[in-house]
């Protein structure tokens, strides 16, 4: 007599297919103590064992040990084991396994190439009797920590020949917690209208050959069957009798925030060692908020595109080059606008003092006993000196301080002074007059001053 029993089994998405099975077990329904039930030949009994939890990488060991049949026959039961579901991208077989359908493979060993869950069933084979099947599930869990990937090379730089194959190296891509699993290769070809394919993408060797001349580049992104790298990238140099064109993005810039919203870029310096005429192709690396593609700029093909920043911060851009045939290498530049907290007021600079001295003789002949006037003078106040440490644009105002006199240009850093003609009334006679002013320097967001002063002396002197 019989008793029917059911074990639920539930598998998760990470198998290649969904499901839920639904197992039948047999056991004995007597009042003894079934763990002293004798198994007869006929009927050998699978014990897969308990289920099991490992870290990707290290080695699985099952266990059947506790699987039993007739002692009689102790020499010529067999352990069959079989995957019934595997994780979408496992490749693990039955060949997998250390050993199998033996009489030894009560214990065999497999090594999980992907995390996720591993269900493998048991049957006991005594010649022409058979166990049920037992089944055992083997979660598999990724490390902590992603694998790194590394494409070879002369750190990340090969060179090649057109016509002759190039072979890219992985083998030093790595992971802590186990084994690279996957290797993932990617080649974009220079602008020739190349036509090379990597052979064995998938490896960690992978080969093509360049059919023409230019900057080949390969990206490689390697998994450890349950975490993906971050894409590693190099180049492969192919010469050619056509000279590789030079890009040049211009000289990156440190600003204010006081430079105009429009800013533009500089290409100008690119050039062709054979004088080919050339096409441009910019790119937006990096703004300081938001996705690069939101970024307001005139052109993305034109030599020299303007953009429009609304935000401080760092701005990067990649420029390259073709002259139909190669690509050149990419030139980055970076325009840094710094916020208004970090602007430097500018350095207001009056210059120095000014002296005048006027002399007109004294013909009493000619004025009784007066003297001939004395001259209205010009003088320039001169706040060239004045400076902005953020080469900011300056703005400029002189003022009088005290006094009426009229300045030519007072928002130029130069200004025009006319100092006033004096009527001195005897020989030995001496004014003297002082005017001071006042410089403001001013940029965007702040100002500073600085004062000058400007004496003028009268002398009437007799004639000799």
């Amino acid at each position: 007599m019989f008793c029917l029993k059911t074990k639920e089994l539930k598998v998760n998405k990470s198998f290649s297919s969904s499901f839920a099975m639904m197992f039948l077990i047999f056991t004995g329904c007597g009042e003894g103590n079934q763990n002293t039930t004798t198994v007869d030949c006929e009927s050998p009994k699978a014990q897969a064992g308990e289920d099991q939890t490992s870290l990707l990488g290290e080695a699985v060991t099952l266990d059947g040990l506790s699987s039993e049949w007739c002692s009689s026959r102790q020499d010529e039961g067999e352990y069959h084991w079989s995957f019934v579901a595997i994780p979408a991208d496992s490749a693990v077989t039955e060949q997998s396994l250390s050993d199998n359908k033996s009489s030894t493979a009560s214990a065999p060993k497999f090594l999980p190439d992907v995390s996720g869950e591993y269900l493998l069933s048991l049957v006991i084979e005594l010649e022409e009797y058979s166990s049920d099947v037992d089944y055992v599930v083997v979660s598999v869990e990724a490390g902590g920590n992603a694998p790194v990937a590394s494409c070879g090379g002369d750190d990340g730089f090969y060179s090649g020949e057109i016509g002759s194959v190039v072979t890219l190296d992985g083998t030093e891509s790595s992971d802590t917690d186990g084994t690279i699993r996957t290797y993932d290769w990617f080649l974009t070809p220079p602008a020739c209208s190349s036509e090379a394919m990597l052979l064995n993408a998938q490896s960690a060797e992978p080969s093509f050959v360049p059919d023409c001349g230019g900057i080949y580049v390969a990206s490689l992104q390697v998994s450890d069957g349950g975490l993906w790298s971050e894409q590693e990238l190099c180049t492969v140099e192919v010469a050619s009798d056509n000279g590789m064109p030079v890009a040049n993005a211009g000289q990156s810039k440190v600003l204010s925030n006081c430079v105009d919203s429009e800013i533009e870029l500089n290409g100008y310096a690119s050039y062709d060692p054979d004088g080919d005429p050339l096409s441009f192709q910019w790119t937006v690396v990096e703004v300081p908020n938001g996705s690069p593609e939101t970024l307001d700029i005139s052109s993305l093909t034109s030599i020299d595109p303007v953009f429009t920043y609304s935000d401080y911060g760092n701005y990067i851009f990649e420029l390259q080059v073709s002259d139909g045939v190669e690509s050149s290498a990419p030139d980055v530049v970076s325009i840094d606008i710094g916020s208004p907290e970090n602007n430097t007021p500018p350095s207001a600079d009056a210059g120095e003092l000014i002296t005048v001295d006027l002399k007109v003789n004294c013909d009493s002949a000619l004025y009784g006993s007066g003297c001939a006037p004395c001259p209205a003078t010009d003088v320039v106040l001169n706040g060239t000196g004045s400076e902005d440490v953020d080469a900011d644009s300056l703005s400029f105002m002189w003022s009088a301080l005290g006094h009426d006199l009229e300045i030519g240009n007072p928002s130029s850093s130069m200004a025009d002074l006319t100092l006033p003609s004096r009527n001195l009334s005897s020989p030995s006679q001496v004014i003297s007059e002082s005017y001071s002013f006042e410089l403001e320097v001013s940029d965007c967001n702040s100002e500073n001053s600085d004062t000058s002063q400007v004496t003028v002396s009268y002398t009437c002197r007799r004639a000799q």
